[in-house]
C-alpha cells in the first residue's frame, strides 16, 4: 500500500446519509498497485462541526470531482455504502483538534476523464481476477536494454462467454523500484471487447460481472480454488471508468490444492467449455453455485459446518431436480386442499383407537402440510434413476434396511446437538469424505458430465482412496 506522503488523490469530498449531507470533507485517496488490495480512504479535518458531524453519520454515499489546474473536471470519485471507522480526535488546545477517521466502501467508482482525441478506442472491459492456474496464459519476460522489461503471452486462453462473447485471459503487470529493487505486481485479468452499439451503463456492467463470476466459479472447480473478481476498468473514448469492490475475502493461495480438484488438468478445457455450457442454461443457477461454494469454500470451515455445508448443497441440488420435473408436491395444491379438510376432519372427530384433546389435535394440524412433500429420500432414488447415477460405493444417504447409520442420521444428529464422544468425531471425519463424493457425483451428472471422466469416480477412488471406502464397521458401531 502507497505510502502516507504519495496518495493518488487529495480531494475534498462529500458524504450525504438518509438525513443529512457533510460537505467539504479533505480526503486521501491511496489506489492500490495491487488490484486485489482495497482502496485507502482517510479522510482529515481541523473544523470541530466536521468532526461532530461525522461521529453521527451513519451509511452514506461518497461523491468528489478531482479538478485539474485548467479548470477541466478529470474525474468523478462516488460510491455507494461508505461506513465510518477508526475514527480518532486529537486535541491540541482549546478549539484545536484533528479528527481521522478510516472511510470503507461496497464499491468505489473512479472515472476518469480522457482529452479529446481523433483516433477511435475500443470499448474495452478489463476484470481484475484473484489466481487460478487453469485460465492463467503461459508467458515469458523479456528485459530490455532501458531497465524495462516486456511480458509475452503465448497460447492465448478464451472462452465464449454467455450473450457476451469471447473474453481472454491475460495478466496485467505493475513495475515499481523499492529500495534499489524491482518489485513486480501481476493480476489475472479476464478481457472483453464490446460491441461499438453497446453504450456502457452500471446495468450493463452489472450483468457482465454477475456472468462472469458464474463462468469462474465452473473454473474454480478444476483449480479447487476459489477465483473471485475484485473489480474492473472500462475503457472507451471518453476515458476510463474503474471499479473496486470492498469488502471483498483474501484468497489464501495453498499450492496443493489442485490435488484435491475433481478434475484431472488434462481436461480441463474441455470440462470448463461443456460443463458452462449446460449451466447457462439453468432459468435458475443457484443451486450449482451453493455446489461449488461447498466444495470450493473461500475459507476452511469446522469439520461439522464442512459436512453441513455439503448436506445443503446436496439437498438444494435434489429440490431444483423435484421443482424441474413438477415432482415437488404429492397432489397439487387445490387437490391437496379438499384432500387435507378430509384429513382435519378425521383428526377432529377422532375417538378411535385413541381420544385425542385440543393440545395433540394441533401437533397433528400443523404436521399436515409435510404430508404432500415428497421425502428427500424418494427425490433421491428418483435422481439416481434420472441420471443412472451409482453411489454403491459410498457411505448411503439413506438405508432401508436399518443396518448401520447413514449420512442424513449423521445430518439430524449435527443439526440436533446429538454428538457425543470423540468416536464420533472419527465418523464424521471419514463420512464428509463421502459426503463430499456424493455432493461431487451429483454436481457433475447436473452439469452433463460423465462421472467416469473425474476424481469421484469409482476407479480413482478405489485406487487412491480405498482405506476409507469400506465403512460398514463404523456405521454400525455408531447406530
Amino acid at each position: 500500500m502507497n505510502d502516507v506522503n504519495d496518495e493518488d488523490y487529495f480531494v475534498a469530498i462529500s458524504l450525504t446519509d438518509e438525513t443529512s449531507t457533510i460537505e467539504n470533507i479533505p480526503c486521501k485517496i491511496f489506489l492500490p498497485k495491487n488490484r486485489q488490495e482495497p482502496v485507502k480512504l482517510i479522510a482529515t479535518t481541523d473544523d470541530p462541526g466536521i468532526s461532530k458531524a461525522l461521529r453521527k453519520q451513519k451509511l452514506s454515499k461518497l461523491n468528489t470531482k478531482v479538478v485539474g489546474l485548467d479548470s477541466r473536471c478529470e474525474a468523478d470519485i462516488f460510491a455507494d455504502k461508505v461506513m465510518i471507522r477508526n475514527l480518532r480526535t486529537r486535541f491540541w488546545g482549546p478549539g484545536k483538534l484533528v479528527t481521522q477517521a478510516e472511510l470503507y466502501y461496497k464499491n468505489l467508482y473512479v472515472k476518469g476523464y480522457a482529452p479529446e482525441c481523433d483516433h477511435q478506442v475500443e470499448n474495452n472491459f478489463t476484470f481484475w481476477l484473484s489466481p487460478n492456474f487453469v485460465l492463467k496464459p503461459h508467458n515469458f519476460e523479456c528485459p530490455k536494454r532501458d531497465g524495462s522489461i516486456e511480458v509475452e503471452f503465448s497460447n492465448p486462453i478464451q472462452y465464449e462467454l454467455s450473450k457476451f462473447g469471447t473474453v481472454l485471459f491475460s495478466q496485467a503487470f505493475r513495475f515499481e523500484r523499492k529500495e534499489e529493487q524491482l518489485v513486480r505486481h501481476a493480476c489475472l485479468t479476464a478481457n472483453l471487447v464490446m460491441d461499438k452499439g453497446r453504450v456502457f451503463t452500471a446495468d450493463l456492467a452489472g450483468e457482465l460481472l454477475s456472468e462472469l463470476e458464474d463462468f469462474l466459479l465452473i473454473a474454480s472447480l478444476v483449480s479447487n480454488e476459489r477465483t473471485l473478481c475484485f473489480g474492473w476498468s472500462y475503457e472507451d473514448n471518453r476515458g476510463v471508468t474503474d471499479l473496486y469492490r470492498g469488502n471483498m475475502p483474501i484468497v489464501a493461495r495453498n499450492p496443493y490444492s489442485y490435488e484435491k480438484s475433481i478434475i484431472d488438468r488434462m481436461l480441463a478445457n474441455e470440462f470448463i467449455s461443456n460443463t458452462y455450457s449446460v449451466f447457462v442454461k439453468f432459468n435458475n443457477r443457484q443451486h450449482i453455485r451453493d455446489a461449488i461454494y461447498a466444495l470450493v469454500p473461500i475459507k476452511k470451515p469446522t469439520l461439522e459446518l464442512e459436512f453441513l455445508a455439503y448436506f445443503s448443497a446436496f439437498e438444494a441440488i435434489l429440490l431444483e431436480y423435484k421443482r424441474a420435473n413438477d415432482a415437488e408436491l404429492v397432489l397439487d395444491e387445490g387437490q391437496f386442499k379438499s384432500f387435507r379438510k378430509y384429513l382435519e376432519n378425521c383428526i377432529k372427530n377422532s375417538d378411535n383407537p385413541v381420544p385425542l384433546n385440543k393440545g395433540q389435535r394441533k401437533l397433528l394440524y400443523d404436521k399436515l402440510g409435510e404430508l404432500n412433500r415428497v421425502s428427500l429420500q424418494e427425490s433421491w432414488i428418483s435422481f439416481r434413476n434420472f441420471h443412472q447415477l451409482d453411489i454403491s460405493d459410498l457411505w448411503p444417504v439413506f438405508s432401508d434396511d436399518g443396518q448401520g447409520l447413514t449420512l442424513s442420521e449423521i445430518r439430524n444428529r449435527l443439526i440436533h446437538g446429538d454428538t457425543v464422544g470423540i468416536d464420533f468425531i472419527d465418523a464424521l471425519s471419514i463420512a464428509t469424505i463421502h459426503l463430499r463424493f456424493v455432493l461431487c457425483r451429483c454436481l457433475l451428472v447436473s452439469l452433463g458430465w460423465d462421472v467416469v471422466n473425474s476424481k469421484t469416480s469409482k476407479e480413482y477412488l478405489r485406487l487412491n482412496f480405498g482405506r476409507i471406502l469400506d465403512v460398514s464397521a463404523i456405521r454400525i458401531k455408531h447406530k
